[in-house]
């Protein structure tokens, strides 16, 4: 909706381009390619040699008919080599996506009032993404792994990208700005690594992922409320606010610090509006805190937890503390943001229309450096999710700022030497990082080299100023270029981290797709369970099990996060993934404390030592089937009983009501 919105009859405004050519959507999804290349992988080469296409379409003074017939051959050879050579098993690299299955079929089929992860309790998650995942799979009758891991990637990168594209011709009337701003912002930790030294994609996670869909048009909310050019936008924020609630937390969070920032510099720029500036304002905290409120109660999952993301991101940091930490958590954050300070800085202090507008995601960069430090658990990324969401925005305007002028209006980007020595100082910066030994000695020497490796940027940046320190230009001059030259720099070492990550990385990638990708896939075993329970069970049946730990070592059940078999079957559990189930859900006022715990216990132990009093339990409980996993426990005690209706290699399944204990 607000991809396309119209202007005020009133305002006089440059046109804005809202419907692109062929071309330009041919941009656009090879742009998507290369952003989907960051987890899928093998999307890249096929989306490098579409790009080398297009260029020298754009570039060179061929017939264009001619050059298309043989462009499309030559494409349609590199996409079929590509699908061809591409890994068995590609969609899926982390057990997290099981827990994303569950969650989708759970809303799908009971809402969020209840939990496939434990029956009776409601969900307290993010669930929004789920819902429209559960809903495709619904109407297309297409397996739910398949709109989970493929169809709803796509859709979402191709939103993101189309979102990118309307936000720098909302800029810059320039579809040239547009398709490098589209590049620069796929081939980015957007949707790629944070970087060379820390190899972990926050887009891994699918309501990161997709709930950004909902994210950017904050973005454009913002350019727009700035130029007086929308209705009641007090209206449109709190409903993509409310989409922003449900889709993700840390985007919610972020995107209402976007929003009072910059309406606190339209505060103080434009007196005759502070009226409606007030209204925006509290429209905007009420739907947050209503929405949160209504969707996931007064608890939480996050506690305080400093820094709790560096050692996940770098394992040799996990012993450092104090001082030793935070200066170790500020060198990764320069390597993370630099390029985002740069970039906004320069918008706010030389764009004096927008300035708020970048003054606003200005503070929810500095805001997500601060949430970061909340977490769900001791050593866990969930912290860099807040760090992650205002880059989006921030990225979406990187490009902008490489063209002439201080009103982001220009035609054309600079080309000029200096633009080229600045990315040729980019590219040593970033060859710098690429040398600098990766050592896992765990020694100081290595930890430092290694930690290092982030201060790349910094590099390029003191560069830069002596390069303008030698131009010896005027004071307004030196500014303008500092922020230009030292942006085209560290463009070049953004997006030739992410080229040289995912392209070199290609040959691992596949091996581990090959070695790692049938251990993420249900087994043959767990596929026939599945069936069984389709033909013999309802949708509203309740199933406990012992399918909590790896093997028949399960010391620790409490601290499973197995929900691969909910996630197949598609029954409701007593419970399953004990560690995600307690961090998002809620039983309510009416359940016992204790409950949770005695579900735990009775499922563990029912496999091999069943009690009448347990039988009672479960069936209070309202649990109609037990699946006994054998490799779990691998007991003989249900051989011939009346109750065993199913049996394979690996599952037992115990029918409750026709359990009889002497």
């Amino acid at each position: 909706m607000l991809t396309h919105l119209r202007y005020r009859a009133n305002i006089n405004h440059i046109k804005i381009v809202s419907s692109p050519d062929k071309v330009s959507v041919a941009w656009i999804i090879v742009a998507s390619l290369v952003g989907l290349s960051g987890e899928w992988v093998w999307p890249f080469l096929f989306a490098c040699v579409a790009t080398a296409v297009l260029i020298i379409r754009k570039t060179t003074s061929i017939n264009k008919k001619s050059y298309d017939k043989i462009a499309f051959a030559v494409l349609a050879c590199a996409g079929a080599a590509t699908l061809i050579t591409r890994p068995t098993i590609w969609w899926i690299t982390q057990t997290d996506t099981h827990f994303y299955q569950a969650i989708s079929t759970s809303v799908a089929k009971w809402g969020f009032r209840d939990s496939i992860l434990t029956a009776g309790y409601s969900l307290k998650y993010h669930w929004f993404p789920y819902a429209w995942t559960g809903m495709v799979n619904r109407i297309s009758d297409a397996p739910d792994w398949v709109v989970l891991t493929r169809v709803g990637p796509l859709v979402a990168t191709l939103c993101i990208i189309s979102l990118v594209w309307t936000i720098t011709l909302r800029l810059i009337e320039n579809k040239g700005a547009a398709v490098f701003g589209i590049l620069v912002f796929a081939a980015s930790p957007v949707f790629g690594d944070w970087s060379l030294s820390i190899s972990l994609a926050m887009f891994g996670s699918y309501s990161q992922h997709f709930a950004t869909i909902w994210l950017l048009p904050i973005l454009l909310w913002m350019i727009d409320v700035a130029r007086d050019a929308l209705r009641a936008p007090w209206a449109l924020a709190s409903i993509l606010l409310i989409g922003l609630v449900g889709g993700k937390v840390s985007h919610a969070a972020v995107a209402l610090v976007a929003i009072l920032g910059f309406e606190v510099i339209r505060f103080f720029q434009r007196r005759e509006l502070r009226r409606s500036i007030l209204l925006e304002s509290v429209v905007a905290v009420v739907t947050v805190i209503g929405a949160t409120l209504f969707l996931f109660g007064t608890g939480g999952s996050l506690t305080w937890r400093p820094a709790s993301w560096v050692p996940y991101v770098q394992g040799d940091l996990y012993d450092f503390h104090g001082i030793k930490l935070v200066l170790a958590t500020t060198i990764l954050l320069i390597g993370m943001l630099s390029i985002v300070f740069v970039a906004l800085l320069r918008g706010m202090f030389l764009d004096k229309n927008l300035s708020s507008v970048f003054a606003g995601v200005l503070a929810s960069v500095i805001a997500g450096v601060g949430l970061s430090n909340f977490s769900n658990f001791p050593t866990d990324p969930n912290g860099l999710f807040f760090v992650h969401s205002p880059l989006i925005i921030a990225f979406a305007l990187i490009v902008t700022q490489l063209f002439l002028g201080s009103d982001s209006k220009g035609s054309r980007i600079s080309i000029s030497p200096s633009f080229r020595l600045a990315s040729v100082i980019g590219g040593c910066a970033l060859l710098l990082g690429v040398v600098i030994p990766d050592l896992n000695s765990g020694s100081v020497p290595a930890v430092l080299l290694r930690t290092s490796r982030s201060l790349t940027p910094v590099i390029a940046f003191l560069l830069i100023i002596l390069l303008l320190f030698v131009r010896k230009n005027t004071r307004t001059a030196t500014q303008v270029s500092l922020y230009s030259l030292a942006l085209a720099s560290l463009i070049v070492i953004s997006v030739g981290s992410f080229v040289v990550k995912t392209g070199f990385d290609i040959p691992k990638n596949y091996r581990n797709f090959e070695q790692d990708g049938p251990t993420f896939v249900e087994s043959p075993d767990l596929r026939a369970l599945s069936i069984w329970f389709d033909e013999n069970s309802t949708s509203e049946d309740i199933y406990a099990s012992n399918y909590f730990c790896e093997g028949s070592a399960c010391s620790s059940a409490d601290y499973s996060r197995k929900s691969l078999v909910a996630a197949i079957i598609k029954r409701r559990s007593l419970l399953q993934s004990p560690w995600l189930a307690a961090s998002y859900s809620s039983g309510g006022k009416e359940t016992k404390q204790s409950d949770f715990s005695d579900r735990l216990l009775v499922s563990v132990s029912f496999a091999t030592a069943p009690t009448q009093a347990e039988v009672m339990l479960l069936k209070n409980w309202g649990v109609d089937w037990y699946v006994v996993d054998l490799e779990v426990s691998p007991t003989n005690y249900w051989a011939n009983s009346d109750a065993k209706v199913y049996e394979n290699n690996s599952y037992l399944v115990i029918d409750l009501n026709k359990v009889r204990l002497d």
